[in-house]
């Protein structure tokens, strides 16, 4: 196979949730396991952190691993889903993995015809643990896809975990409440194995601290001991200093994103630094940090999920937002700037509960309801009228890329124009072109 034809196999000959939804996700940890002793357990051979939660999972991610990355580390990363190239999943510092191991991988996997039928996640996941093991990582970041508890990635011992937040999201599957969302992300805790909880509400503390003391493990919560002040806030980079408990601990770090809402992901990932050092014994110091967080997407090609650009024409802002928490910092973001008329481009998959997200979208908008190009995308006239409920006018297009070029002809030079409600559609507008 060349390298097409193995993307062809994966992306058709696997359940995959982006395409057959519910039917994708595996109930339990059978095949992940099976494929893992397969693979004489690589998972096993290499040092972890393992991060879930609803939002951020990704940024930290990249954050923390950019950090270690200036300490002189070789640094796996596995994050989903992809925007443009499968291979953006796997990573080791700022390297994808190579298409030849793809390829090599597949072919060993067909050729062993295993007793078992994994989804295209569960492969890709046995994946990327044969591949930091075969690159001698010295450590990978592992986020999780769905959940927690019975996700795929859980066959992990990390050396500590981390659980970014609890919000509303996939509740046919997690459950329909806060409480139900953050026992199956806090099934990710092991057994004498340290936990940080990026940010806590009343509905979920409860149940991560049952859990920790449970599994014997120590448990502390970001934002009961560290907050940032922002100083400036520009396009396409912030600047803030660190606090803990009124104490400037650290000042003058630069982001090169400008959302507020990262700073609660760098907090974060300070707090994760700490952890480290705590359990490796090591020094990684404030210098690390602070170059690690500024030179974040050189380090480790992070796509940036929340940007906004000036052009000729207009402002283009895109979040990767799909859910009612994310969409609300987003709004939030497009509230702080200055425009004329709003334009939204806004596509959805069949499953997402949009009372919530319409909720928080202005009817004073013309929309752009297009459909994303996977299988599970919902209707654009489904989404139009449920949209016209909430008092929300607009076009339907089949293409994400016709529903942007429509709003780019339309919009003056003081107008804003904003895509959210699903990453596949960012990613295929990255894919032809039209954002970067």
């Amino acid at each position: 196979m060349n390298y097409q034809e193995t993307l062809d196999y994966l992306f058709s000959r696997l359940p995959m949730y982006q395409r057959v939804g519910r039917s994708a996700v595996k109930k339990d940890l059978t095949n992940i396991t099976a494929l893992c002793s397969w693979l004489n357990n690589p998972q096993q051979k290499f040092k972890s952190i393992h991060i879930a939660g609803t939002n951020g999972k990704g940024s930290v991610a990249h954050m923390l691993a950019s950090v270690l990355i200036e300490s002189g580390m070789k640094v796996g990363i596995y994050t989903s889903p992809h925007y443009v190239d499968f291979r953006e999943r796997i990573k080791i510092n700022n390297e994808y993995i190579s298409e030849d191991f793809v390829i090599s991988f597949v072919e060993k996997y067909k050729k062993a015809e295993l007793p078992i039928q994994p989804s295209f996640f569960e492969l890709t996941v046995a994946m990327a643990f044969e591949y930091f093991d075969y690159m001698k990582v010295d450590v990978a970041i592992v986020e999780t896809g769905l959940g927690g508890r019975l996700d795929s990635t859980n066959i992990l011992q990390p050396e500590f975990s981390i659980i970014t937040n609890i919000s509303l999201d996939h509740q046919q599957y997690l459950g329909n409440d806060l409480e139900s969302i953050a026992y199956e992300k806090a099934g990710i805790i092991k057994i004498k194995t340290p936990v940080i909880v990026g940010e806590d509400i009343p509905e979920t503390k409860a149940v991560f601290t049952s859990t920790a003391n449970e599994r014997d493990a120590v448990i502390s919560f970001t934002n009961d001991l560290f907050y940032t002040e922002i100083i400036s806030t520009e396009m396409d980079r912030s600047v803030a200093n660190i606090y803990s408990f009124g104490k400037l601990v650290l000042d003058h770090i630069e982001l090169p994103l400008s959302a507020k809402y990262q700073w609660k992901n760098v907090i974060l990932t300070f707090h994760a630094l700490h952890l480290w050092n705590d359990t490796q014994r090591s020094v990684i110091g404030p210098e690390e940090f602070k170059a690690g967080i500024a030179n974040l997407i050189s380090n480790t090609k992070y796509i940036v999920r929340s940007k906004f650009v000036k052009t000729e024409n207009c402002v283009i802002g895109w979040d990767s937002a799909h859910n009612e928490a994310g969409i609300k910092v987003f709004m939030e973001e497009v509230n702080t700037l200055d425009f004329e008329q709003l334009h939204i481009l806004f596509s959805a998959v069949d499953d997402k509960e949009l009372e919530s997200i319409f909720d928080l979208l202005p009817n004073k908008a013309q929309y752009y309801f297009c459909k994303a190009n996977i299988p599970r995308a919902m209707k654009p006239r489904e989404l139009m009228l449920k949209g016209e409920k909430y008092g929300m006018k607009g076009q339907c297009f089949e293409g994400a890329e016709d529903a942007f070029d429509s709003a780019c002809s339309k919009a003056g030079k003081d107008d804003l124009i904003i895509i959210c409600g699903s990453i596949f559609t960012i990613g295929e507008l990255m894919s032809a072109g039209r954002i970067a």
